[in-house]
């Protein structure tokens, strides 16, 4: 028998690395018990109560040590990869336990450190490589953030036996970025989070923000620089000057970016059609997708990203930044635009206001590719990786 391992090294939630993480889960569930055994080791115990709906699995649990992590990342940082790598192996549980389990492979399903750490066969992933085509922004490319992702994927890319990326474009950044690489790299896209298909609907939160028969577009994203708020409120204010009116409605945590996005609302008079709704829950994000004339994302960090994939699988059109592998995700479901161009995102927004023709045929689009971003095709791709990688299922 068989015996493949995820390592859970994150919270349970909403965010896209725990439902990349159920996706994967869900994946290796599908193959077969008689054939394969699925271990599942995590170091949090909020995915308790997920884990359990899964009777043929094993679980092993770790209680996490983010002194320790931080430790091998600063030593990482510090290109001191074979000092950390010694380390683990002698003080770290959860990596003694994994190198004794003789695991035919064992999946990191978001860029935990421990994978470069293992003598193990590692499935790594690599879903961006931001911090070097981005840098500017701080979230991304901080010095020490910097130096402690490149060595990272660096050592990641010399250990694994493969690595996961989102894309073609994805792929091809890891080979244009680094020399020396001995893991098969192959494409593993995203798809729709499984709390899409929930039929709860809620629009509990909602009834201060939603004006009876007007349009709004919708934006869900954390308040970061590189999410690019800005220049979506700006194309409002354009959309308005050319006799426009439509809501925004921005949802996310109001932090880091909030307090400067809502100065420039005040200022320019936006306040009656930008929204800002803070942390909402999943199934009040379902009917905003819903309900929205089109969802925006104006961000400059790819290769490719989640939430139009979500507003495809709900009727919703994206207008998204023609940015890295966006294309290539999302083709004619999607219109694109310069995000460093407020009034071209303001262009694309009014040619939807002006054309049912044109949002129609999004929409119908939008439908076509539906297939692409279910868990279906995400089992059947990973089924494949594994095959090339010597596997008999």
């Amino acid at each position: 028998m068989k015996r493949i391992s995820i390592f859970i090294d994150c919270e349970f939630g909403g965010n896209g690395g725990s439902q990349y993480i159920k996706a994967i889960l869900n994946a290796l569930i599908s193959l077969s018990p008689t054939s394969f055994s699925v271990t599942v080791i995590y170091t949090s115990t909020c995915w308790e109560n997920y884990l359990n709906t899964f009777p043929d699995i094993k679980t092993v649990f770790f209680k996490k040590n983010k002194l320790l992590n931080r430790f091998y990342q600063v030593l990482i940082s510090f290109d001191c990869h074979s000092i950390a790598k010694l380390l683990a192996h002698f003080i770290d549980q959860k990596v003694e336990f994994i190198e004794t389990q003789n695991f035919d492979f064992i999946i990191l399903p978001i860029s935990d450190t421990i994978g470069c750490l293992l003598n193990a066969k590692v499935i790594g992933t690599i879903h961006d490589l931001m911090h070097r085509y981005e840098r500017q922004f701080k979230e991304a490319g901080g010095l020490l953030r910097y130096h402690y992702r490149d060595n990272y994927i660096k050592n990641l890319l010399l250990s694994s036996t493969a690595i996961l990326v989102d894309s073609s474009f994805g792929k091809k950044q890891v080979l244009d970025s680094f020399d020396q690489i001995k893991s098969k790299i192959f494409t593993l896209p995203y798809i729709a989070p499984d709390y899409i298909y929930s039929k709860e609907l809620s629009q509990q939160s909602l009834s201060d923000a939603i004006v009876p028969g007007r349009r709004y577009l919708f934006y869900p994203a954390i308040f970061q620089p590189h999410k690019n708020h800005i220049n979506l409120i700006k194309a409002i204010k354009i959309l308005k000057e050319r006799g426009h009116l439509i809501d925004l409605l921005l949802a996310g945590k109001k932090q880091l970016e909030y307090k400067k996005l809502l100065k420039f609302v005040n200022e320019n008079d936006l306040g009656e059609q930008v929204k800002f709704l803070g942390y909402l829950p999943n199934t009040d994000i379902i009917y905003l997708y819903k309900n929205a004339f089109a969802m925006v994302m104006p961000t400059f960090f790819g290769p490719t990203n989640i939430p139009p994939v979500e507003a495809i699988v709900l009727n919703c059109p994206p207008v998204v930044s023609n940015i890295y592998g966006m294309p290539e995700q999302l083709g004619d479901a999607a219109m694109y635009f310069d995000p460093n161009n407020p009034s071209e995102i303001a262009d694309r927004i009014e040619s939807l206001l002006t054309s049912n023709d044109l949002r129609n045929n999004l929409l119908k689009n939008g439908i076509k590719s539906r297939e692409k971003f279910s868990q279906k095709r995400f089992e059947s791709d990973l089924k494949n990786i594994l095959q090339q990688l010597g596997l008999s299922l």
